[in-house]
C-alpha cells in the first residue's frame, strides 16, 4: 500500500500566544454536553454551576484559523449568569443583527442558535500559578454597545493589534509604565497602532522622528514581553457579518 502525503497541509506553529489584547472576528461552535441527549451545558465538577463550552476560530489575519476557548454561564450564582447572558447578548448583535430595531433576534430556541455565528472578540492572556499562559476570550464585541463599539469599530477597518504598551505592562509592569511615559506625547500612528487622521497623514521624516525606539526587555517572552510594536495585522478576509450588508449597521442596544 502506497500512503501519500505530499497534498497534506503544511503544518503550523500554534504553541505562540496571541497577543493580549488583540482583536480578531471568528466563528463560535457550542460543544455541546450530550447533544444527543439534547443536554447543551455542560456541568461544572466543582458546584451546581452549568455553562456553554465555546470554541472560537479566528477568521482573517494572522491568527487565521486559531481557536481561542470560553466558557458562557447558564447555572449557577446569578452574577455567574448575568456574565454568560451578556456575553450572548453581544454574540446575537454581531452574528444577527440583534439590536432594539430588531429585538425579535435576541430571543433563542436553544443554545444552539449560537453555533456557527460570527464574532468579534478580544483576546488576552491567562495566567495561573502552576500552569502555562494561555490565550482565553477577554470580551466579546459588538456593534451597538457602547462599551465595546470602539473596539469592534477598530476590528472593521482593519485594525486588530493590541496596543504594545499594554503588551509590556501585562509581562513587565515597570518597563511598560515607562513606555508610556515615553510615548504620551506620539500620535496614534507613530506607536504603529493605527493610520494617520485623514488631511494629517505624517511625512516620512516626521514618522522616523516620533517614532520610539525600545529595546528587548531582558528575559521577556519572545515577541510578548517586549518594547518592541507587533508586525503589522493582516485586515480580516472578512470584514463584518453578512447580515450588515442586508439591513445595515443597528445604532442601539437595549439597556
Amino acid at each position: 500500500m502506497t500512503i501519500d502525503t505530499s497534498q497534506a497541509r503544511d503544518q503550523a506553529d500554534f504553541s505562540e500566544l496571541i497577543p493580549h489584547g488583540a482583536l480578531s472576528f471568528g466563528v463560535i461552535k457550542i460543544r455541546a454536553f450530550n447533544l444527543d441527549a439534547n443536554v447543551i451545558p455542560t456541568p461544572s465538577k466543582s458546584s451546581d454551576a452549568h455553562y456553554l463550552n465555546c470554541e472560537i476560530t479566528l477568521k482573517g489575519g494572522v491568527w487565521d484559523k486559531r481557536k481561542v476557548w470560553t466558557n458562557l454561564g447558564v447555572a449557577g450564582p446569578p452574577g455567574y449568569i448575568n456574565m454568560g447572558m451578556s456575553a450572548m447578548k453581544a454574540i446575537r448583535e454581531t452574528g444577527v443583527g440583534a439590536s432594539v430595531q430588531n429585538p425579535a433576534l435576541y430571543s433563542m430556541d436553544s443554545y444552539m442558535d449560537l453555533d456557527g455565528l460570527t464574532v468579534g472578540v478580544k483576546i488576552k492572556i491567562k495566567s495561573s500559578a502552576g500552569w502555562d499562559d494561555k490565550n482565553e476570550i477577554a470580551v466579546f464585541l459588538s456593534p451597538v454597545q457602547d462599551g465595546v463599539k470602539k473596539l469592534w469599530d477598530r476590528l472593521v477597518a482593519g485594525d486588530c493589534a493590541p496596543d504594545p504598551n499594554a503588551i509590556i505592562a501585562k509581562h513587565n509592569p515597570r518597563v511598560g509604565a515607562a513606555a508610556n511615559d515615553n510615548q504620551q506625547q506620539a500620535p496614534r500612528w507613530a506607536a504603529g497602532a493605527g493610520a494617520s487622521p485623514a488631511g494629517s497623514a505624517p511625512t516620512a521624516a516626521q514618522a522616523t522622528a516620533a517614532a520610539p525606539v525600545a529595546a528587548p526587555v531582558a528575559g521577556a517572552v519572545t515577541g510578548v514581553g517586549t518594547a518592541v510594536a507587533p508586525a503589522p495585522v493582516a485586515a480580516p478576509a472578512a470584514t463584518t457579518p453578512p447580515w450588515v450588508a442586508a439591513q445595515g449597521a443597528p445604532t442601539q442596544s437595549p439597556k
